[in-house]
This record gives C-alpha cells, structure tokens and sequence, in this order.
C-alpha cells in the first residue's frame, strides 16, 4: 500500500504546520528543509491521521447503513403521505389527533435518521489521506531506532532471553534496544545447538536453524563489516568482544538494530507505510543509502516516507520524489531545487563550491534527460485537478451535441486517464459520450478496463481493443466523431504515420467525415524517453501545419494552450486533413521541426544556468537528433 494524495485543511492541524497538499506521491517520499520547517511534524501528522482513515470493512457496513436508512427515510416520507390522506378522509377529532401523533413521530424519526446519515456520509467521504488500496488496518509506522542505549544480555536466563528476543519481530524499531543482543544470542544458541555432533534436532529444523543464522551474519558483515561471532563462555561477539562489551560507536548501535529489524521482520514488510525520521543521523551516506534500499526491497508494495537533511541521500533518489518544507508549508521540491539547495547548505558561495564539484544543475538535467532518454515511456494516472485531463474534457465538451452521443476512440489510451481522472455525473456522461479505448500494448490493460468499468460497468471489457484488425471488425468506417490522442503522437514512429494517416490511414478510415482528430501534448515533456528506436518526436502548431498541409484559412483547424505558457497544447484537425498526410509532407514536418528546435536550443543557451532551462535544453537537443535521425531514414 502506498500513500498517493494528501489533502489536509489546516483546519484540523493542530501542531502549526499549514494545508499539507501533496499528490502523486511516489514509494519513496523525501522531506527536506531547514531545522524547524515542519519535517518532523509533518511524519507525526500523517502517523496520527493514518490512523482515522476508514478501514474497509468501515466503508462497506457504512454503505449499507446508508443504504438502509435512505430506505428507512423514504418509508417514513410515504407514511406522512398515507396519513395526511387519512385526516382528510375521517372527522373524528381522537382520529384526526392519533393521525398527527403518529406524523410527528414519523418526522421525528426522519430527523434522527438524517442527523445519522449526515454523519455517515462525513465519515464515508472522509479523504485526507488517499492510499492506492483500501485495507483493515491503516498504520504508519515509524523506522528510525532512536534509543541508543541497548540493553546487555549476558546475565539473562533462557526464558527471559527468548521472551526479550521475541520483540524484535514486533513490526517497527521502539522495541530494538532492548532485543537486539537478545535477539543475536538466541539465534547463535539455536545454530550452535542444531550443528552438535549431538544434537537430535529433525533436519527440517536444522535447516532453518542455520538459514537464519547465517542470514544474520550476513546482513551484519554487509553493514557493519564484522563477524558474528561465540567465544568460550557460549558468548556472541562482535568485533571480537562480548555483545555487552564491544563498544559501540552510535551509528553502529543505529545499524545494528536496523539489521535486527531488517533479519526479524523483513518476511513481514511487504506493504506497509514507513516513516523515518532523519535515519542519516550517526550514519555514513552510503551506508544509510544501502540500508534505505535494502528496506525497500522488503517492503516492495510499501512506502517510505523520509524526512532529511542529506543531499547524498536526495540526490540519490529521483527529484519527484523530494518535498521541501518551509515554515509548515509543503511543496514539491523539484520545481525549486535551488532553494532547497539553500536551505541544505546555507550562502551562495557554499552552493557555487557544491555546484562546481557535482557539476551545474544545468549540465545535471541535460544528463538526466539524456539517460531517461534511453528507456521506454510509462503510462501515467492523473486526478481530475490535472490540467491535461481538464483540457481534454474541456475540448471533448465543446464537441458534445444537444441530442445524441458523441462515439469517441482514446488511442493509445494506456492507463485510461480520459475516465480514470473523471469525477463528474457518470451518467449523463454515459448519455452523451460512447466511449472506446485502444493500445497495442497490454501492460496496462487491466487498469484501463477497470477504469472504463467506473463509467460503462456492463460492458467495459467490449471497450478497449489492442488490434486494428479487431477495432475494424466491430467499428465501422466513418463512424467515430473523436479520435483523441493524448501525449501519444510524439510516441509513434514517423515510419508509421502513413498507417494511421493518409488515405487508407487507420484514424482516416474510422473518422467521420465530420469527425475531428484531438491532439494533446505536453509540449516540453518532462522526462526523456525512447518512444521508438530514434527516441520521441512532438509536433507542434508549425510541424502539424507541414504534415497534414494545413493553411492559415483553414479556420476549423483550432489549436488551445491549457495554462498560456506553451506547453500543454490541444490541436482539432478536421477528418479532411488527415488524407493530405503524404510522404513528402511527412518530410516537411521533420524538417520543420529541424529547423525549430535549433532555432530553440540558440534561445535557451542564451538563458540564466538552471535545472529548469537545462533540462528545456535537453528536450530540444533531443528533438532535434531524434528529427535527424528519422529523415535520415527516409
């Protein structure tokens, strides 16, 4: 389970942090900031509200409370009906009383209902904290052994000592200082008894005996670079001393007890949430950054949340995963790296000497974006605050019809986003848009299906297609309004656009002669990636003007600009143009885009030395090889 959004008014924070919004939150969640802004109150806020989010079983008898007393509610409702009709049928004064009494009730016992479902229905729409799955018990627990004061074994009697041990597999790090060495011993005891010359021990046993010994001392050499080890008085020892007597340092006591956890309930952690506050305190970079992977490789369906101060360990991870805090106000930390540079190391001379050492955060984004540009493209999920998806509905509306639905194709549709981030009436939405998705690829098919499902629950598994051939075989020519492509055209080979477009093009076939073909990019996508074996191509006004030969006087030929800044763009072209699409004006468009991109890579050099305008820079480099490359080919 992982937490995705965080919603909460400051209404109903008490320990002076501000609204704590925070969204697409991914496994690994990284706090930063100044001493005093809010990094560990904003771990306590989440520990203690964690635990009010409704359990599962919570939201099921709710719903059938709710259900039940809506029943309930519309009975008492039809009985007031029944004996207003009743009064004015009889003249009997008792009568006519009796009938009153009775509507009295009846209204009393509507008003306690209401006063129950109001209550219901603030606690069934409670979502301060969203999770990606609804579970029976919601805890967020803390990860960080703070007690370094861990208690000496060597005088315990083996009842005792097997009691203290038995702590350690208690989920969470509270308890480590007093079973760690406990813990040891009777892991030795066991391995030492099972392996006597002796020993009667089943061989099942034996082997788990020795398993898990030998996984303690293994875990305890990676990180703390010494043996496990028994001297003559059936002692464990560490560096070569009795548990009680080898002098730990801080940071080792700090490690020793993460590898208990880590041995004792690792089998344990698969999906909880982990809260570790300032874990790099005592502790080497590399070692806390080895030890953090190693957590998540046990808690693979989990989250970490970590608050810190080490830019080794932000560095490491990647920057949409970092949040900076200032004076209780959260924000994400990417789009302000340079402030949480600040706040790390204090003045601008101490950041130029960091920033001439790991290089400028301009060359830092060029190379980030050059390595992502090496692995494929990932489907994303977005809420319905999202702007993209708000475009896309915006336009989608704009084409609606007073009478009659709109027959819409979302290809490429991946994770379905068009109906995942929906929260509008799901009916009238039905009556007025016919939804259908398409995707080559399969990996997300599920997840698109079960979004459908939301909207269409009959027949959603009808509505999306992976194959041209089915998609035509149910689907008419001519008979889709809307095809939608949503940041998926930068994702299709130029080598294919001829199968999709031009005459006997795929989406040329299936559009109406009156349809439209919506495209929606993110005109400066924030990640680079390898759409196909020459990387992404994105079009923009000028290149699709070239491709589908369109002119200035086509005036049905519309393009919007979601925030005014240029990047989230949403082009209509009308069915007519897509038969224009050639080989030659394919060419056109590459050129065109050629031409544009170096024209943008001259601006951008020319820019102030940041993350921000190096990572654009890396977006045009990479346009412009990718537009080489693809003519190059025809």
């Amino acid at each position: 389970m992982i937490i995705t959004k965080i919603s909460i008014p400051d209404s109903v924070i008490t320990n002076g942090l501000k609204t704590i919004s925070m969204n697409k939150l991914q496994q690994v969640v990284l706090l930063t900031g100044k001493n005093g802004s809010g990094k560990s109150r904003l771990l306590n806020q989440i520990a203690n509200m964690f635990g009010q989010k409704p359990i599962k079983s919570e939201l099921i008898q709710l719903k059938s409370s709710i259900e039940s007393y809506e029943t309930a509610t519309k009975t008492q409702y039809e009985s007031i009906e029944h004996l207003e009709q009743a009064i004015s049928t009889v003249i009997q004064p008792e009568q006519i009383a009796r009938f009153r009494q009775q509507i009295d009730q009846c209204r009393l016992n509507i008003q306690s209902f209401d006063l129950h479902l109001s209550q219901w229905y603030q606690r069934l729409r409670w979502n301060y904290i969203e999770t990606d799955a609804e579970a029976e018990k919601y805890i967020a627990i803390p990860f960080v052994p703070k007690n370094l004061n861990i208690r000496d074994c060597s005088n315990d009697g083996s009842n005792n000592l097997q009691s203290i041990a038995d702590t350690a597999s208690n989920i969470g790090v509270n308890n480590l200082h007093e079973s760690s060495f406990a813990k040891i011993q009777v892991i030795q005891n066991r391995w030492f008894s099972v392996t006597h010359p002796m020993s009667t021990i089943s061989a099942e046993e034996k082997k788990e005996a020795i398993e898990e010994y030998t996984r303690l001392k293994e875990i305890i050499r990676i990180f703390l670079n010494t043996e496990v080890d028994r001297n003559i008085n059936d002692q464990a020892t560490l560096f070569g001393f009795p548990l009680g007597q080898a002098n730990l340092s801080d940071g080792q006591k700090i490690i020793l007890q993460y590898c208990i956890a880590l041995h004792s309930q690792g089998i344990s952690l698969k999906e909880h949430i982990l809260l570790l506050d300032e874990p790099d305190n005592h502790l080497h970079p590399s070692i806390i950054i080895e030890m953090i992977e190693r957590i998540i490789s046990y808690n693979p369906d989990g989250q970490i949340w970590i608050a810190t101060h080490s830019i080794p360990l932000l560095s490491y991870f990647d920057p949409q995963c970092i949040w900076y805090l200032e004076q209780g106000v959260v924000s994400r930390g990417l789009k302000i790296t340079e402030k949480v540079l600040s706040s790390l190391l204090g003045n601008e001379s101490q950041i130029e000497k960091l920033k001439d050492f790991i290089n400028l955060p301009a060359i830092q984004a060029i190379s980030r974006f050059a390595f992502e540009s090496l692995f494929p493209p990932k489907a994303v999920v977005t809420d319905c605050s999202d702007p993209q998806t708000i475009q896309v509905h915006t336009e989608i509306e704009q084409q609606i019809r007073p009478a009659g639905k709109i027959k819409i194709l979302d290809f490429g549709a991946g994770k379905c986003r068009l109906l995942s981030g929906y929260d509008g009436d799901i009916k009238q939405f039905k009556e007025q848009i016919d939804y259908y998705a398409f995707d080559a690829t399969l990996s997300d098919k599920q997840e698109c299906i079960n979004a459908i499902a939301r909207i269409y629950e009959e027949d959603s598994d009808k509505r999306h297609y992976s194959q041209i051939k089915d998609l035509d075989t149910h689907h008419d020519d001519g008979t889709f309004d809307i095809v939608l492509m949503c940041n998926v055209l930068h994702e299709i080979d130029p080598k294919d656009w001829l199968k999709i477009f031009g005459n006997d093009g795929s989406i040329t076939r299936l559009l109406s002669k009156n349809g439209i073909f919506l495209i929606v990019e993110d005109h400066q996508i924030p990640h680079g990636e390898k759409a196909f074996q020459n990387g992404f191509i994105v079009l923009d006004t000028p290149e699709l003007k070239k491709l589908f030969q369109i002119s200035s006087a086509d005036k049905n030929f519309k393009f919007s600009d979601a925030r005014n800044d240029g990047r989230l763009k949403a082009h209509t072209i009308p069915q007519v143009h897509l038969a224009s699409v050639t080989s030659e004006t394919r060419k056109e468009a590459l050129r065109e885009l050629v031409k544009n991109s170096k024209e943008q890579i001259r601006l951008v050099r020319g820019l102030e030395q940041s993350y921000k305008n190096g990572k654009i820079c890396g977006f045009w480099l990479h346009q412009l090889a990718n537009a080489e490359l693809s003519l190059s080919e025809f």
